[in-house]
């Protein structure tokens, strides 16, 4: 059972306003976004997601991050009653723009406790070449 919106009391109803993954506009799991000397590092917030249910791809100039979290509901009886609900739940995509160029091929992701992070390292920086002149 849900309860009935609380517009009524001037309040925003936390059941029927925050359930998708849909947040000012953007769509998908929260983000932070970090960069060192050595890599760019992308923080992801999943809670309730499992590791093989996402994908990363990783282009020359940004991340995309797609999967899904299910919802406890299967565990729900008819005669669980629902008071407050704010986790979204459901199929995500978020793509994240880069700072700065990556070396993909040497990128890793790790998925612990609801939270994926990413690292892409950045090219190390090539010294400049000497070259000869030859004086005929």
């Amino acid at each position: 059972m849900i309860r009935p919106p609380m517009a009524s009391h001037g309040m925003i109803d936390p059941l029927t306003s925050g359930r998708a993954w849909r947040r000012a506009g953007d769509v998908g799991p929260p983000v932070d976004l970090y960069e060192t000397a050595a890599a760019v590092i992308i923080r992801v917030a999943v809670p309730g997601a499992e590791g093989a249910s996402m994908t990363l791809t990783i282009d020359e100039d940004h991340v995309t991050i797609r999967g899904e979290t299910l919802q406890p509901g299967a565990r729900w009886t008819e005669r669980t009653v629902v008071h407050w609900q704010e986790i979204p739940y459901g199929k995500f995509e978020r793509r994240i723009p880069l700072p700065t160029p990556v070396v993909r091929e040497h990128s890793k992701a790790a998925f612990k406790n609801g939270l994926l992070e990413i690292t892409l390292p950045k090219p190390t920086a090539r010294s400049p070449r000497t070259v000869q002149i030859e004086i005929s």
